[in-house]
């Protein structure tokens, strides 16, 4: 999560969306960019669960305060608020070992990377991932889907894909997010 990714803009979007923001949040792997931001690779996995404890506390309250190790404030204001109540949701990214951890802990779904064996672990994470006092599953956002394999994701219990549509001319762009809408409207009938 990039040390200039913020409260304001996430909210802003959340409100000129009408509430159709998702919020997804990870770390890289790249030391030196790590470094680069700001941050000890080190200590990455913390910064980014203050950040987004911090973020939590100024959506939801009108003067928000947060002491952590990293993110350290007192009796800030912020708005606009987000549309979406308590706020958008926040998409943990990674396909580590601690990433079902860290969803339950603080974020509100799971965003893995398609790679191989993600489908499995896809399917182990909705029967056994909760948040405390809660029955029902942790949603998933695959991303980097392909358009053929899709009855495989929802399979494995796949909320939602985000595919990867490789930079090109508008017009091919565009046929290819038509062929996706029409793959995905005759899977739904």
């Amino acid at each position: 999560m990039g040390r200039r990714a913020g409260r304001k803009e996430v909210a802003s979007v959340d409100v000129l969306s009408g509430g159709r923001m998702h919020f997804g949040v990870g770390l890289g792997w790249i030391n030196q960019e790590m470094r680069n931001h700001g941050t000890d690779p080190d200590d990455r996995w913390r910064v980014m669960r203050e950040r987004v404890e911090a973020m939590r506390q100024i959506w939801t309250r009108d003067i928000a305060s947060y002491y952590g190790d990293f993110v350290d404030f007192d009796r800030i204001t912020s708005w606009p608020k987000p549309v979406q109540r308590p706020h958008p949701p926040i998409l943990v990214a990674g396909n580590g070992p601690n990433v079902a951890k860290r969803v339950i802990s603080y974020g509100d779904e799971w965003i893995p990377m398609l790679r191989p064996g993600v489908l499995d672990h896809i399917a182990e994470f909705k029967k056994t991932a909760r948040k405390p006092g809660s029955d029902e599953p942790i949603p998933v956002t695959l991303f980097g889907g392909d358009l053929a394999d899709v009855d495989a994701y929802a399979a494995a219990g796949v909320d939602r894909v985000l595919f990867w549509v490789r930079p090109q001319d508008t017009a091919q762009m565009t046929r290819t997010v038509d062929e996706i809408a029409r793959h995905l409207g005759d899977c739904l009938r």
